[in-house]
């Protein structure tokens, strides 16, 4: 069951959007990315949605491990002479393309796509995808599987301008109401 928000003055939103600075006009990605971390805001602190960051500690792991490798064997082939360490190099350089590679693909076809994932403590999964439209559109599609398979998906489509003042201030209370929307509408299906 997705939790009932509190009214936007006693969110906890209200002084994290109050505190943002102004967004350059006609950045796309400044305004893509200043509304995705204000959704994931919304949903951590006031919504109590337990957001996964999953892929996020992968990528961590797989870019301090290709490091550490490639620290280790330098530090190695130092002491021990280039000449003698040649085959253990041309491996490790392999194996830190491929760490790259796979860190790489991680970021490009999941990370991408998904802003916010979490499971509730019912077993209830929600998963928030955005991008952008050739019409500077943001789509957002939240899907919310129950733990017994029941699914509802809710899709929307708005433009930056409706989310930013003239001069580049995020308008918090309309985000927060839109992310509470999506969420109770998710509910609302599920309910039927």
């Amino acid at each position: 069951m997705i939790a009932s928000p509190p009214p936007f003055t006693q969110s906890h939103f209200k002084e994290t959007a109050a505190s943002l600075p102004l967004v350059a006009k006609y950045s796309f990605q400044d305004y893509r990315h200043t509304l995705e971390d204000s959704v994931r805001d919304i949903l951590a602190a006031d919504l109590a949605l337990p957001l996964s960051y999953k892929w996020t500690d992968v990528r961590l792991a797989l870019g301090y491990a290709s490091a550490l490798l490639g620290l280790g064997v330098t530090g190695y082939a130092h002491m021990t002479g280039f000449a003698t360490t040649k085959v253990l190099v041309t491996y490790t350089v392999l194996v830190y393309i491929l760490l790259s590679v796979v860190t790489s693909v991680i970021l490009m076809v999941y990370e991408s796509k998904y802003l916010a994932e979490g499971a509730l403590a019912d077993g209830t999964q929600v998963t928030l995808a955005t991008s952008i439209s050739n019409d500077a559109e943001w789509k957002v599609e939240v899907v919310v599987t129950t733990a017994k398979g029941r699914k509802a998906v809710v899709r929307q489509a708005k433009g930056f301008g409706e989310y930013f003042s003239e001069s580049g201030k995020l308008v918090g209370d309309k985000v927060y109401g839109d992310v509470c929307a999506w969420m109770q509408e998710a509910q609302t299906q599920l309910n039927k």
